[in-house]
């Protein structure tokens, strides 16, 4: 770690303490970034959130880690801090903008234009806030684009080290200088880190390393509910979003039911999609065997995983390049013993090989989907025996403690080894 005091060279520090960046914390539907916090925390790291708005689930934050909502970006004191920095280094500060400015995340909107120097003027306050502490933390964000651009500005500014996990981020921002000045950078797949070394134009970058993401496998043990006869219970977990298919699972669903079986599906989540959901669903008949039940908190989540007989995640891109890397909403199903279906979309099958740990359908296809859910269902057995392996897998592969283990042993390296990475 680095000590910084005005007109001395930085000085290492002994402890490392880790300010976790998040554009904002809780997010009902990234369980992990709290799962991980507390992880570090076990693992007996000191860690602070950062979360760059206030956060719109204003219930538990699900962490006893301390918890720093940064200013709005256009208040006095964030505007005070960025102009600081440019008359106390001013061509650090200045290069830092020319990059800002010159960078374009993949949608062009005029927003999208104004993200940039938004992260920039957050990054200078937590920069700023940063400094006159008497030891440099580290900065850790989740995701290439907003958090890991304060994170990568505050570290700029300051000498701090910060690293970052990226999810397959569809809008990144500014991925080849991130990957160049991190000091560890973490791909949720092998197939993120591909896409990322493509998008940063680069052949490799040593720091880039596949990290799965964990879960606490344990915590969705637990007996399952046992039935005899009645219809196949179809469950989908995840916010009502076009990357996630729902659409395409109605359409999948109305396509089995031709065929005189008996299914229910439960939808979890919310969004801005539910009232076309709800009018596809009519529009195709199956209005009755659907139950759109909202957001749900986790512990609801479990309850209907060991209900259900078939737990199903209809990924695929989204027209504006949205996509998922490898949803936690599969391993929490798999580790439940649910039988599950997904797609063959970026890091899906590193998880579920098709016909071994579930079934994989074309992304997007409502007809491949059909196929697959008609076949788990003709063959009940076949499917438990896939939930077994699958089972296997992700507590073999997809542990929290030991994906933890490993992430904070990364970032006691980067701390035992300091280094400004200016």
């Amino acid at each position: 770690m680095l000590l910084v005091m005005p007109g001395r060279q930085p000085e290492r520090s002994p402890d490392l303490r880790i300010l976790y960046v998040c554009y904002e914390f809780p997010v009902l539907t990234q369980t992990f970034t709290v799962a991980e916090v507390e992880g570090l925390r076990e693992a007996g790291l000191t860690v602070e959130v950062i979360s760059c708005r206030q956060p719109r689930d204003q219930g538990t934050t699900g962490t006893t880690a301390p918890v720093r909502v940064l200013p709005r970006p256009f208040s006095m004191a964030a505007l005070g801090a960025s102009l600081g920095f440019a008359i106390r280094r001013p061509l650090r500060t200045s290069n830092l903008v020319l990059t800002i400015a010159t960078a374009r995340y993949r949608d062009q909107s005029f927003r999208c234009r104004l993200r940039g120097f938004t992260q920039f003027i957050w990054g200078a306050w937590l920069a700023r806030e940063i400094a006159r502490e008497p030891t440099l933390p580290h900065l850790h964000a989740q995701f290439i684009d907003a958090a890991s651009t304060v994170a990568f500005i505050a570290a700029r500014l300051t000498g701090a080290t910060f690293s970052v996990t990226n999810h397959t981020a569809y809008n990144p921002y500014l991925p080849g200088p991130k990957l160049d000045h991190a000091a560890a950078f973490f791909s949720i797949s092998r197939y993120d880190r591909r896409h990322l070394l493509d998008l940063a134009g680069r052949e490799d970058v040593p720091t880039l390393q596949v990290l799965y993401q964990g879960i606490d496998t344990a915590s969705f043990a637990g007996e399952r509910e046992v039935r005899d006869g009645g219809p196949t219970r179809i469950l989908t977990v995840s916010a009502l979003k076009e990357k996630k298919g729902q659409d395409v699972l109605l359409k999948a669903l109305a396509r089995v039911v031709e065929g005189d079986v008996d299914v229910r599906l439960t939808v979890v989540g919310d969004g801005p999609l539910l009232p076309d959901l709800e009018a596809l669903a009519e529009r195709l008949g199956v209005r009755n065997r659907v139950e759109f039940a909202g957001s749900e908190r986790p512990s609801s989540v479990s309850a209907r995983l060991r209900r259900a007989d078939i737990f199903v995640l209809a990924c695929r891109q989204a027209e504006n390049g949205d996509l998922d890397g490898i949803p936690i909403s599969l391993m929490e199903a798999m580790a439940a013993g649910v039988p599950v279906i997904s797609t063959r979309l970026s890091g899906i099958p590193e998880l579920i090989e098709d016909g071994e740990e579930g079934r994989l359908a074309e992304p997007g296809d409502p007809d491949s989907l059909a196929a697959a859910l008609q076949a788990a269902i003709a063959d009940p057995a076949g499917a438990r025996k896939m939930a077994a392996r699958a089972l296997e897998k992700v507590q073999r592969q997809h542990e929290r403690s030991v994906q933890v283990g490993a992430f904070a042993r990364a970032l006691l390296e980067i701390g035992e080894g300091g280094g400004d990475h200016p």
